[in-house]
Protein backbone atom coordinates (compact mmCIF):
# COMPACT_ATOMS: atom_id res chain seq x y z
CA UNK A 1 0.00 0.00 0.00
CA UNK A 2 1.12 3.25 -0.24
CA UNK A 3 2.08 5.76 2.41
CA UNK A 4 -0.33 5.56 5.09
CA UNK A 5 0.31 7.98 8.73
CA UNK A 6 -1.63 6.89 12.13
CA UNK A 7 -2.50 9.72 14.90
CA UNK A 8 -3.35 8.03 18.32
CA UNK A 9 -4.43 9.53 21.86
CA UNK A 10 -3.59 7.60 25.03
CA UNK A 11 -4.81 7.74 28.19
CA UNK A 12 -3.73 5.70 31.29
CA UNK A 13 -4.87 5.43 34.46
CA UNK A 14 -2.73 3.45 36.38
CA UNK A 15 -4.28 2.10 39.45
CA UNK A 16 -2.19 1.76 42.48
CA UNK A 17 -1.94 -2.38 44.35
CA UNK A 18 0.22 -3.67 47.25
CA UNK A 19 3.24 -4.82 46.03
CA UNK A 20 6.31 -6.43 48.36
CA UNK A 21 4.11 -4.89 51.30
CA UNK A 22 4.53 -1.53 50.37
CA UNK A 23 1.88 0.63 48.75
CA UNK A 24 2.78 1.99 45.48
CA UNK A 25 1.78 5.56 43.72
CA UNK A 26 -0.84 5.53 41.16
CA UNK A 27 -0.50 6.92 37.75
CA UNK A 28 -2.40 8.47 35.67
CA UNK A 29 -0.89 9.17 32.08
CA UNK A 30 -2.43 10.79 28.63
CA UNK A 31 -0.26 10.72 25.41
CA UNK A 32 -0.24 10.80 21.75
CA UNK A 33 1.33 8.79 19.17
CA UNK A 34 1.69 9.30 15.77
CA UNK A 35 2.75 7.31 12.71
CA UNK A 36 3.30 6.87 9.56
CA UNK A 37 5.19 4.25 6.52
CA UNK A 38 8.39 6.25 6.70
CA UNK A 39 9.75 9.06 9.74
CA UNK A 40 8.56 11.93 9.30
CA UNK A 41 9.61 14.93 11.27
CA UNK A 42 6.67 17.56 11.70
CA UNK A 43 6.08 20.49 10.34
CA UNK A 44 5.23 22.50 13.14
CA UNK A 45 4.64 25.63 10.93
CA UNK A 46 2.93 23.68 7.57
CA UNK A 47 0.24 25.78 6.04
CA UNK A 48 -2.35 23.28 5.76
CA UNK A 49 -2.58 22.52 9.65
CA UNK A 50 -5.98 23.55 11.28
CA UNK A 51 -6.58 26.31 14.38
CA UNK A 52 -10.21 25.70 14.66
CA UNK A 53 -12.28 24.71 18.05
CA UNK A 54 -15.62 23.07 18.22
CA UNK A 55 -18.02 26.55 18.57
CA UNK A 56 -20.44 24.36 20.64
CA UNK A 57 -19.14 22.84 23.73
CA UNK A 58 -21.45 20.59 25.75
CA UNK A 59 -20.44 21.07 29.33
CA UNK A 60 -21.50 17.34 30.22
CA UNK A 61 -19.64 16.00 26.87
CA UNK A 62 -17.66 17.42 24.08
CA UNK A 63 -17.81 14.29 21.86
CA UNK A 64 -20.65 16.08 19.90
CA UNK A 65 -19.07 14.96 16.20
CA UNK A 66 -17.58 12.20 14.31
CA UNK A 67 -14.36 14.44 13.38
CA UNK A 68 -13.25 14.79 17.08
CA UNK A 69 -13.20 12.53 19.61
CA UNK A 70 -12.38 13.39 23.35
CA UNK A 71 -11.29 11.09 26.21
CA UNK A 72 -13.75 12.85 28.76
CA UNK A 73 -15.23 11.16 31.74
CA UNK A 74 -16.13 13.97 34.01
CA UNK A 75 -16.33 11.71 37.28
CA UNK A 76 -12.73 10.34 36.25
CA UNK A 77 -11.19 13.72 36.17
CA UNK A 78 -10.80 13.74 32.55
CA UNK A 79 -12.84 17.32 31.68
CA UNK A 80 -10.89 18.84 28.72
CA UNK A 81 -13.52 19.66 26.45
CA UNK A 82 -11.55 22.57 23.94
CA UNK A 83 -8.09 22.40 21.89
CA UNK A 84 -7.15 24.95 19.57
CA UNK A 85 -3.73 24.81 18.35
CA UNK A 86 -2.10 28.65 17.58
CA UNK A 87 -0.06 28.05 14.74
CA UNK A 88 1.49 31.35 14.56
CA UNK A 89 2.61 31.87 18.19
CA UNK A 90 2.84 27.27 18.63
CA UNK A 91 0.69 27.75 21.55
CA UNK A 92 -2.22 25.26 22.79
CA UNK A 93 -5.33 26.80 24.21
CA UNK A 94 -6.95 24.11 26.59
CA UNK A 95 -10.47 25.27 28.27
CA UNK A 96 -11.83 23.15 31.01
CA UNK A 97 -9.08 22.36 33.05
CA UNK A 98 -9.24 23.85 36.92
CA UNK A 99 -6.22 26.38 38.00
CA UNK A 100 -4.39 26.44 34.20
CA UNK A 101 -4.96 30.10 34.02
CA UNK A 102 -7.66 32.40 33.15
CA UNK A 103 -7.10 31.85 28.89
CA UNK A 104 -6.03 28.28 29.21
CA UNK A 105 -2.63 28.96 26.63
CA UNK A 106 0.41 26.80 27.12
CA UNK A 107 3.64 27.81 25.61
CA UNK A 108 5.97 25.60 23.66
CA UNK A 109 8.92 24.41 26.30
CA UNK A 110 10.60 21.46 24.12
CA UNK A 111 9.86 18.53 22.44
CA UNK A 112 8.43 14.52 23.87
CA UNK A 113 9.63 12.55 20.89
CA UNK A 114 8.44 13.79 18.09
CA UNK A 115 5.96 15.49 20.06
CA UNK A 116 5.97 19.48 21.10
CA UNK A 117 5.49 19.70 24.60
CA UNK A 118 3.29 22.82 26.21
CA UNK A 119 3.11 23.87 29.66
CA UNK A 120 0.49 26.58 31.23
CA UNK A 121 0.86 30.17 31.89
CA UNK A 122 1.74 31.47 35.80
CA UNK A 123 1.43 34.56 36.93
CA UNK A 124 1.51 35.86 40.52
CA UNK A 125 -2.05 35.33 41.37
CA UNK A 126 -3.73 32.65 38.17
CA UNK A 127 -2.83 29.61 36.59
CA UNK A 128 -1.37 28.07 40.45
CA UNK A 129 -1.76 24.80 39.59
CA UNK A 130 1.37 23.79 37.06
CA UNK A 131 -0.46 21.93 33.88
CA UNK A 132 1.62 20.25 30.64
CA UNK A 133 0.24 19.05 27.08
CA UNK A 134 1.56 17.18 24.11
CA UNK A 135 0.64 17.99 21.04
CA UNK A 136 1.12 15.83 17.64
CA UNK A 137 -0.55 17.10 14.28
CA UNK A 138 -0.20 14.93 10.66
CA UNK A 139 -1.18 16.33 7.33
CA UNK A 140 -5.29 14.93 8.45
CA UNK A 141 -4.80 14.66 12.07
CA UNK A 142 -3.91 17.02 15.39
CA UNK A 143 -3.84 15.09 18.66
CA UNK A 144 -3.64 17.07 22.15
CA UNK A 145 -3.29 15.79 25.57
CA UNK A 146 -2.77 17.40 28.94
CA UNK A 147 -2.63 16.71 32.92
CA UNK A 148 -1.28 18.59 36.21
CA UNK A 149 1.25 17.97 38.97
CA UNK A 150 -1.43 17.06 41.34
CA UNK A 151 -1.06 15.29 44.30
CA UNK A 152 -3.38 12.60 42.96
CA UNK A 153 -4.53 12.21 39.41
CA UNK A 154 -6.04 15.59 38.94
CA UNK A 155 -7.43 16.94 35.77
CA UNK A 156 -6.47 16.27 32.10
CA UNK A 157 -7.72 14.58 28.75
CA UNK A 158 -7.06 13.66 25.37
CA UNK A 159 -8.59 14.61 21.82
CA UNK A 160 -8.01 14.12 18.46
CA UNK A 161 -9.48 15.55 15.51
CA UNK A 162 -9.55 14.91 11.96
CA UNK A 163 -10.22 17.04 8.87
CA UNK A 164 -11.97 13.92 6.30
CA UNK A 165 -12.56 10.93 5.84
CA UNK A 166 -12.79 8.36 2.99
CA UNK A 167 -12.98 4.44 3.34
CA UNK A 168 -10.56 2.56 3.00
CA UNK A 169 -9.32 0.87 0.01
CA UNK A 170 -9.22 -3.18 -0.18
CA UNK A 171 -6.69 -4.64 1.58
CA UNK A 172 -3.94 -4.48 4.67
CA UNK A 173 -2.75 -1.46 5.76
CA UNK A 174 0.91 -0.72 8.04
CA UNK A 175 1.30 2.24 9.69
CA UNK A 176 4.17 3.04 12.13
CA UNK A 177 5.15 6.41 14.03
CA UNK A 178 5.53 8.10 17.41
CA UNK A 179 4.15 8.47 20.86
CA UNK A 180 4.26 11.21 23.73
CA UNK A 181 1.81 11.61 26.22
CA UNK A 182 1.80 13.03 30.31
CA UNK A 183 1.58 10.73 33.34
CA UNK A 184 0.31 12.05 36.76
CA UNK A 185 -0.05 10.16 40.38
CA UNK A 186 -2.85 8.92 42.50
CA UNK A 187 -1.55 9.64 45.77
CA UNK A 188 1.76 11.45 45.43
CA UNK A 189 3.02 14.83 43.56
CA UNK A 190 4.77 14.33 40.63
CA UNK A 191 4.22 14.83 36.61
CA UNK A 192 5.99 12.68 33.93
CA UNK A 193 6.05 13.11 30.10
CA UNK A 194 6.54 10.23 28.04
CA UNK A 195 7.38 9.13 24.58
CA UNK A 196 7.49 5.92 22.25
CA UNK A 197 6.93 4.32 19.01
CA UNK A 198 3.59 2.34 17.53
CA UNK A 199 2.72 0.34 15.02
CA UNK A 200 -0.98 -0.42 13.82
CA UNK A 201 -1.93 -3.25 11.02
CA UNK A 202 -5.22 -2.44 9.26
CA UNK A 203 -6.97 -5.30 7.45
CA UNK A 204 -10.26 -3.74 5.78
CA UNK A 205 -11.39 -7.15 4.05
CA UNK A 206 -11.53 -9.17 7.09
CA UNK A 207 -13.70 -9.27 8.76
CA UNK A 208 -16.89 -9.45 6.93
CA UNK A 209 -19.36 -6.66 7.14
CA UNK A 210 -21.54 -7.16 9.78
CA UNK A 211 -24.35 -4.27 10.88
CA UNK A 212 -22.37 -1.84 8.99
CA UNK A 213 -19.28 -3.08 10.93
CA UNK A 214 -16.02 -4.31 9.41
CA UNK A 215 -12.53 -5.01 9.33
CA UNK A 216 -9.57 -5.30 12.27
CA UNK A 217 -7.18 -2.93 13.76
CA UNK A 218 -4.46 -4.70 16.46
CA UNK A 219 -1.25 -2.39 17.14
CA UNK A 220 1.23 -2.44 19.90
CA UNK A 221 3.09 0.74 21.43
CA UNK A 222 6.61 -0.07 22.61
CA UNK A 223 10.01 1.77 23.31
CA UNK A 224 8.12 3.84 26.13
CA UNK A 225 10.35 5.86 28.08
CA UNK A 226 10.11 8.78 30.91
CA UNK A 227 11.05 12.02 30.54
CA UNK A 228 11.48 13.30 34.33
CA UNK A 229 9.44 16.80 34.79
CA UNK A 230 8.55 16.82 38.21
CA UNK A 231 9.64 14.41 40.91
CA UNK A 232 9.96 11.55 38.58
CA UNK A 233 12.29 9.04 37.02
CA UNK A 234 13.62 7.94 33.64
CA UNK A 235 12.80 4.63 32.95
CA UNK A 236 11.30 2.33 30.27
CA UNK A 237 8.12 1.27 30.10
CA UNK A 238 5.95 -1.94 29.29
CA UNK A 239 5.10 -2.41 25.86
CA UNK A 240 1.39 -1.55 24.96
CA UNK A 241 -1.01 -3.71 23.16
CA UNK A 242 -3.74 -2.75 21.01
CA UNK A 243 -6.21 -5.74 21.17
CA UNK A 244 -8.01 -6.04 18.02
CA UNK A 245 -11.50 -3.85 17.39
CA UNK A 246 -13.66 -3.35 14.28
CA UNK A 247 -14.80 -0.30 12.37
CA UNK A 248 -18.12 1.85 11.28
CA UNK A 249 -17.83 1.69 7.24
CA UNK A 250 -20.40 4.75 7.50
CA UNK A 251 -18.05 6.80 9.02
CA UNK A 252 -14.67 5.22 9.71
CA UNK A 253 -14.84 4.95 13.92
CA UNK A 254 -14.10 2.58 16.18
CA UNK A 255 -15.03 1.76 19.48
CA UNK A 256 -14.93 -0.89 22.29
CA UNK A 257 -11.21 -2.32 21.33
CA UNK A 258 -9.27 -2.76 24.32
CA UNK A 259 -5.12 -2.06 25.69
CA UNK A 260 -2.98 -4.40 27.96
CA UNK A 261 0.30 -4.10 29.15
CA UNK A 262 2.56 -6.64 30.94
CA UNK A 263 4.78 -6.86 34.11
CA UNK A 264 8.49 -7.74 33.59
CA UNK A 265 7.73 -11.37 34.81
CA UNK A 266 4.74 -11.41 32.30
CA UNK A 267 1.74 -11.65 34.52
CA UNK A 268 -1.14 -9.44 33.63
CA UNK A 269 -0.65 -6.20 33.98
CA UNK A 270 -3.17 -2.63 32.81
CA UNK A 271 -5.63 -3.00 30.98
CA UNK A 272 -7.96 -0.76 29.47
CA UNK A 273 -10.05 0.72 25.67
CA UNK A 274 -9.27 1.70 22.74
CA UNK A 275 -11.23 3.59 20.62
CA UNK A 276 -11.19 5.89 17.78
CA UNK A 277 -11.77 6.48 13.72
CA UNK A 278 -10.07 6.60 10.03
CA UNK A 279 -8.93 9.85 8.22
CA UNK A 280 -7.84 11.47 5.15
CA UNK A 281 -8.67 9.90 1.75
CA UNK A 282 -8.58 6.07 1.71
CA UNK A 283 -7.53 6.34 5.19
CA UNK A 284 -4.44 7.23 5.26
CA UNK A 285 -4.33 8.10 8.80
CA UNK A 286 -5.47 6.59 12.09
CA UNK A 287 -6.48 8.47 15.18
CA UNK A 288 -7.62 7.05 18.51
CA UNK A 289 -8.08 7.79 22.49
CA UNK A 290 -6.77 4.85 25.04
CA UNK A 291 -7.67 4.97 28.44
CA UNK A 292 -5.88 2.19 30.50
CA UNK A 293 -5.57 1.10 34.41
CA UNK A 294 -2.65 -0.50 35.69
CA UNK A 295 1.30 -1.09 36.23
CA UNK A 296 3.72 2.02 35.32
CA UNK A 297 6.64 -0.12 34.61
CA UNK A 298 8.42 -3.02 36.38
CA UNK A 299 11.16 -4.71 37.27
CA UNK A 300 11.54 -8.84 37.77
CA UNK A 301 15.30 -8.89 40.32
CA UNK A 302 17.02 -11.52 40.04
CA UNK A 303 19.32 -12.69 43.14
CA UNK A 304 20.71 -15.72 44.00
CA UNK A 305 19.53 -18.37 46.71
CA UNK A 306 22.52 -20.71 48.41
CA UNK A 307 22.02 -23.27 50.67
CA UNK A 308 24.00 -25.18 53.27
CA UNK A 309 24.60 -27.20 55.79
CA UNK A 310 27.33 -26.91 58.79
CA UNK A 311 28.44 -30.14 60.46
CA UNK A 312 30.06 -29.85 64.03
CA UNK A 313 30.52 -33.30 66.39
CA UNK A 314 30.78 -33.26 69.96
CA UNK A 315 34.43 -35.06 71.23
CA UNK A 316 34.85 -36.52 74.65
CA UNK A 317 36.78 -34.65 76.32
CA UNK A 318 39.35 -37.44 77.69
CA UNK A 319 39.50 -39.46 74.60
CA UNK A 320 38.75 -37.20 72.34
CA UNK A 321 36.36 -39.98 70.55
CA UNK A 322 33.29 -38.37 68.46
CA UNK A 323 30.36 -38.80 70.64
CA UNK A 324 28.04 -37.40 68.40
CA UNK A 325 27.43 -35.06 64.90
CA UNK A 326 25.21 -32.34 64.47
CA UNK A 327 24.26 -31.27 60.92
CA UNK A 328 22.48 -27.91 60.78
CA UNK A 329 21.37 -26.54 57.15
CA UNK A 330 20.71 -23.07 56.35
CA UNK A 331 20.23 -20.69 53.15
CA UNK A 332 21.82 -16.95 52.26
CA UNK A 333 19.73 -15.20 49.95
CA UNK A 334 20.47 -12.33 47.59
CA UNK A 335 17.86 -10.27 48.59
CA UNK A 336 17.10 -10.34 52.28
CA UNK A 337 14.20 -8.51 53.64
CA UNK A 338 16.71 -5.35 55.05
CA UNK A 339 17.71 -4.61 51.28
CA UNK A 340 14.10 -4.95 49.79
CA UNK A 341 13.16 -1.70 51.02
CA UNK A 342 16.09 -0.01 49.54
CA UNK A 343 15.10 -1.61 46.45
CA UNK A 344 12.21 -0.35 45.89
CA UNK A 345 13.49 2.69 46.18
CA UNK A 346 15.53 2.27 43.65
CA UNK A 347 12.66 0.85 41.12
CA UNK A 348 10.66 4.23 42.83
CA UNK A 349 13.59 6.35 41.20
CA UNK A 350 13.99 4.87 37.52
CA UNK A 351 17.05 2.61 38.18
CA UNK A 352 17.67 -0.73 36.90
CA UNK A 353 18.75 -3.07 39.73
CA UNK A 354 21.64 -5.36 38.67
CA UNK A 355 21.68 -8.88 40.14
CA UNK A 356 22.03 -9.67 43.51
CA UNK A 357 24.84 -11.22 45.05
CA UNK A 358 24.11 -13.33 48.56
CA UNK A 359 26.94 -11.91 51.05
CA UNK A 360 29.37 -14.44 52.09
CA UNK A 361 28.77 -13.07 55.84
CA UNK A 362 25.89 -14.43 55.87
CA UNK A 363 27.10 -17.93 55.56
CA UNK A 364 29.04 -19.37 59.05
CA UNK A 365 33.12 -19.90 58.44
CA UNK A 366 33.04 -23.60 58.47
CA UNK A 367 29.74 -24.42 56.71
CA UNK A 368 29.63 -26.43 53.42
CA UNK A 369 27.50 -25.00 50.35
CA UNK A 370 25.93 -27.41 49.15
CA UNK A 371 23.23 -25.53 46.12
CA UNK A 372 22.86 -22.24 44.49
CA UNK A 373 19.65 -21.14 42.69
CA UNK A 374 18.53 -18.26 41.00
CA UNK A 375 15.37 -17.04 41.86
CA UNK A 376 13.62 -13.67 41.17
CA UNK A 377 11.03 -10.77 42.75
CA UNK A 378 8.45 -8.30 40.89
CA UNK A 379 9.32 -4.82 41.76
CA UNK A 380 6.60 -2.52 40.56
CA UNK A 381 6.50 1.31 40.68
CA UNK A 382 3.10 3.25 40.20
CA UNK A 383 0.91 0.10 40.20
Amino acid sequence: MGANQVIAQLFENLQAALIMFRLLATISAIATLSACSSPQPFDWATENGTDETLETIDPTDPNITVDSKFAYDRARGLTMNSVEYDSENDELIINNLPFDGPSGRYDRFGNVGAAGAYESRQTQYTGRVKHYAVFLRSEHIEAAAAGADWVEFGYGGANITRDSFSAPIDGEYVYFGDYAGVRTFSDRSGLELVSGDVSILLDVNDFDPVDGIQGAIVGTIYNRSISGLVGSANASLQNVGLVLVEFTTDDGTFNGGGSVTSLANGTDGGSGSFDGFLAGPNSTDIGANIVMEGPAYSQNVAFDVVTYQVTEEVLNPVTGDVVSTFVTYGTASGLTNDERGAIQDLVDSGQTIPFQSYNPLDIPSNAVITGTAIDYQLFCFGI
